[in-house]
């Protein structure tokens, strides 16, 4: 019977239908992550000016002369996906906000007197508190610091350091 086919193409259009509005909802209740990646290269050398140069030699070994790292920084943003855009962040926005607070200062540099943060000596270059300068200098972006949810800064491929909320 024709009428029986359309009424069960009609059911079965409109059980489809709900079925995508359904995910449709739990996609929408799901949280997110993405990663930007960027690589940068600098030099720095662990060093306390409390302690003689054997003494630092003592401490960091060869790491307390100069040298330097080509560094990989991942960038963890978290969030619902925005309904408007279909991102938990517009990745072309997180580059260049990344670029503007890190990477200009960073990148190519000694960050031991290129990088206000570890200028006065106070605070070591270590890859654990480059991580947490980093972190730091994202969240103080409003929109950026809604969704960021870690930094991990690998200074070599086998040492790195992680920072997350």
């Amino acid at each position: 019977n024709v009428d029986d086919v359309y009424l069960y193409s009609f059911v079965s259009q409109r059980m489809k239908l709900v079925s995508m509005q359904m995910a449709l909802e739990s996609h929408r209740s799901l949280v997110y992550t993405v990663v930007r990646r960027e690589t940068f290269s600098a030099s720095h050398k662990l060093f306390r000016s409390d302690l003689s140069s054997d003494g630092n030699l003592e401490l960091f070994g060869k790491c307390s002369c100069l040298h330097g790292h080509n560094y990989t920084l991942e960038v963890h943003f978290r969030g619902p996906i925005d309904s408007r855009s279909g991102m938990v962040i517009d990745m072309v926005y997180a580059k260049e906000l990344i670029h503007k607070l890190v990477l200009d200062d960073m990148d190519h540099s000694n960050l031991d007197t290129d990088v206000e943060e570890f200028r006065s000596g106070l605070l070591l270059s270590t890859v654990e508190n480059l991580a947490g300068v980093i972190f730091h200098r994202l969240a103080q972006n409003s929109q950026m610091n809604a969704v960021l949810n870690k930094v991990k800064v690998w200074e070599t491929d086998k040492i790195m350091a992680t920072v997350k909320r």
